[in-house]
């Protein structure tokens, strides 16, 4: 009753303020085990019980029918050979060491209490119905029940009184003996189920240790368990979450890492980058490791249009623009790989360049610096000529003027004119090479065409001369 108990208690489920029973989704391997191998073992022994009751009936036939023959060859022998055979005698029955059988031909000297204190009985058994807490139903009574019965031998009626009580008793160790190996079943089923518990209950706390440490680094194997299907299954996850936690710490790292990139370059990683020409805007989404990922829309400084048109179709593209707006001298550095469609890349990087383009006019201007070492003797050369030339025309100015007269006047002129075309000549050279050396302003400056068309042509006239 205990195991059905058990065995209902792990299947179904009761609310006890509704009355309601209901199955259960899930069942409790420690608790149906246990009450399925107590209700399995049980259920064998009390079949081979009844089993062994319900034999009895017809091995007391069959003790009633043996004793009856031994009564008659008894009676039948001692007529024939005249002798005595009234009273006590003694029967053999298979299975029963001794019977004793009270033999009489008067049926009342039988039914006596001194005839019934001779087997020790309470009662006789004669077939008719008795009630009360010891009916034929239960083993007391055949233990102290005496059967009579009677015989007809030579047209005379005996009558004969035993006890059944030595049929019981055989009946009882057969019982016991044939419930001694269940019994033995029993006792080590109890004990296999002690040990299946515990060793389900190590297993179940190991796997339940191993779920709520999953993730967690350095996690280790539990003892030594007694099911193989436990141990290996838990061995092998227990490397799988070493490795992956091992592979969530890099991850860390890496995000760590890619957010210090971030608030130092002002990093930015985008995917579906899109170029709209007609409106100027670049759009991507901003994707982010602590938040989903976000539809950004720029606009790109119209001066700067040009240079996405020409990377519409490059597979992989390195873009630098400004976005339009206050901070349109701010220069971004776009790189997008994996072209989708013309103007259409699958994923990229935006990172903000700090004055971008001054830095790399300094960088040059220093190249520059570099270079006027080795421009200096081309400078002086190139200086020497024209003031030379200017000093050779004041000395022979100088002597046409001491001459005084009209054509001397008109030469000294010439050689003043000579000396002002050079002295721009020179001038052209210094300006080209303070040019070459000054720092350029990444903003954008007016020029004036005829200030460049001016400069073109002095500097032709002077290498023509």
């Amino acid at each position: 009753m205990a195991a059905l108990v058990d065995l209902a208690v792990s299947l179904l489920a009761v609310d006890l303020f509704t009355g309601r029973v209901t199955r259960r989704s899930s069942i409790t391997l420690s608790e149906l085990l246990p009450a399925s191998i107590t209700l399995i073992v049980l259920t064998s022994a009390l079949v081979l019980f009844v089993g062994s009751v319900d034999r009895f009936p017809r091995d007391f036939r069959a003790f009633q029918a043996e004793t009856k023959l031994q009564v008659q060859l008894r009676i039948g022998r001692a007529i024939f050979n005249d002798e005595p055979f009234l009273g006590l005698a003694q029967l053999q029955q298979d299975g029963i060491t001794s019977q004793k059988v009270l033999i009489s031909d008067q049926e009342s000297e039988l039914r006596t209490a001194a005839s019934l204190n001779v087997f020790g009985c309470e009662r006789i058994d004669d077939g008719s119905q008795v009630t009360g807490p010891n009916d034929r139903n239960t083993f007391a009574y055949w233990v102290s029940a005496c059967h009579l019965d009677r015989v007809q031998i030579a047209n005379r009626p005996f009558y004969y009184l035993y006890s059944i009580r030595p049929l019981a008793e055989s009946a009882y160790r057969g019982v016991l003996l044939q419930m001694l190996g269940p019994a033995l079943i029993l006792f080590f089923a109890i004990l296999l189920q002690l040990f299946v518990t515990r060793s389900l209950g190590r297993s179940l706390k190991a796997w339940k240790e191993i779920a709520e440490g999953f993730g967690r680094p350095g996690l280790s194997a539990p003892g030594k368990l007694v099911f193989s299907e436990f141990e290996r299954p838990i061995e092998r996850i227990v490397v799988a979450n070493n490795g992956f936690a091992e592979l969530v710490e890099e991850r860390k790292g890496i995000a760590r890492t890619v957010s210090e990139l971030k608030q130092e370059m002002d990093l930015t990683f985008a995917a579906d980058v899109r170029f709209d020409p007609p409106t100027s805007s670049l759009q991507f989404n901003d994707i982010n490791m602590d938040r989903a990922a976000v539809r950004r829309i720029e606009s790109v400084h119209p001066n700067d249009c040009m240079a996405f048109s020409e990377a519409m179709n490059a597979g992989d593209a390195f873009i630098e623009f400004r976005m339009e707006g206050e901070n349109s001298g701010d220069w971004y550095l776009l790189v997008v790989r994996d072209l989708l469609a013309p103007g259409h890349w699958r994923s990229g990087w935006l990172v903000r360049l700090r004055q971008s383009k001054l830095a790399q006019n300094r960088m040059l201007q220093q190249a520059r610096l570099v270079e006027l070492g080795g421009m200096a003797s081309a400078l002086s050369h190139e200086l020497k000529q024209p003031l030379f030339t200017i000093s050779l025309c004041a000395e022979n100015g100088r002597l046409l003027l001491d001459q005084n007269n009209g054509e001397s006047v008109a030469r000294t002129r010439g050689k003043l004119d000579r000396i002002s075309e050079q002295v721009d000549r020179a001038r052209e050279i210094i300006g080209r090479i303070s040019g070459y050396a000054r720092i350029e302003d990444s903003a954008p400056e007016p020029l004036y065409l005829a200030e460049v068309f001016s400069d073109a042509l002095n500097s032709f006239l002077g290498r023509l001369k």
